[in-house]
């Protein structure tokens, strides 16, 4: 999960507010531009599924986003036997559809 969440890294750091009480619920935002293409990365620790409301000055809630979602149980891991257990999947959405995220789990929405 870690060389999935670093990919996806823009060059200059968007200031999220407000994220304190989604970390009390073991989630954690972050946000980065590279030109017009925007990265929010969300990971929720938690192994239940979490809702989370997400106010973000820089995109409308109509905006269209690629959604790349990896997700597993904690003990979960890509073997030679076993190399698709844990893969990502693609989605393409709405920003407003974009709110569920599953236990244990890397999300990354790409816009623009």
């Amino acid at each position: 999960m870690q060389q999935f969440f670093s990919l996806y890294t823009g060059e200059e750091e968007l200031i999220l507010e407000g994220t304190e009480d989604l970390e009390k619920e073991g989630i954690y935002v972050s946000a980065s531009r590279t030109g017009e293409r925007v990265f929010l990365k969300l990971v929720n620790t938690s192994e239940e599924e979490k809702t989370v409301d997400l106010c973000c000055p820089f995109i409308e809630e109509d905006a269209e986003v690629r959604r790349i979602a990896l997700s597993g149980k904690a003990e979960d891991y890509n073997s030679l036997t076993e190399g698709e257990k844990i893969v990502p999947v693609t989605e393409e959405k709405k920003f407003s559809e974009c709110r569920e995220l599953k236990g244990m789990s890397v999300t990354v929405l790409l816009f623009g």
